[in-house]
């Protein structure tokens, strides 16, 4: 009998994760909290999405979101790309937060690699596009990716630890042990 759907495992998980949210999202009265939008972004059509800390070194981090048109989801229910700036505030405190990076060459794939980090640091960070602060995603524990802590706001600021970096030597012995020839 030949299979009706051809789903890829990502499409699977998708629509998996859509299924399982549907209850909790029918259950908010108020639909900018239903779909994750900050006071800001309710306001406009964009929303930045998907925040995510990918990359963690001892002097660098790698972060990346998404910014979108809720109100023109595709098929799939996936928001339509909207360009827009990328915008990354970094500091060691929570609220001295500065600047990091900034480039105003619109894109709805914002990509920003932060260096020159110390080790062993914790970082406070938030991203924006437009001026409208992207909201994490959630991983299984229900903790923003790239975030160990619970009790986090959904648009940050959040926060990282740099590994510590440390020096291991290893010594290695070797020993050639000669095996009789077998007659």
């Amino acid at each position: 009998m030949p299979c009706c759907c051809h789903l890829s495992r990502r499409q699977l998980l998708q629509w998996g994760a859509l299924v399982a949210a549907t209850p909790l999202l029918s259950a908010l009265d108020d639909t900018a909290r239903a779909y994750g939008m900050t006071r800001a972004a309710s306001a406009g059509p964009m929303l930045a999405i998907n925040l995510e800390l990918v990359t963690l070194t001892e002097t660098s981090a790698i972060v990346t979101w998404f910014t979108g048109d809720p109100s023109q989801p595709d098929s799939m229910g996936r928001l339509k790309p909207v360009p827009a700036d990328t915008e990354v505030l970094l500091g060691t405190a929570q609220g001295g937060l500065q600047q990091a990076f900034f480039d105003a060459t619109p894109t709805p794939y914002h990509y920003v690699e932060l260096t020159g980090l110390e080790p062993g640091q914790t970082y406070f960070y938030v991203a924006r596009s437009g001026g409208v602060p992207a909201t994490s995603s959630v991983n299984a524990f229900g903790n923003g990716v790239g975030s160990s802590t619970l009790d986090i706001s959904p648009s940050g600021p959040f926060t990282f630890t740099t590994p510590q970096t440390t020096a291991r030597v290893v010594s290695l012995r070797a020993r050639v042990v000669q095996r009789p020839a077998h007659r």
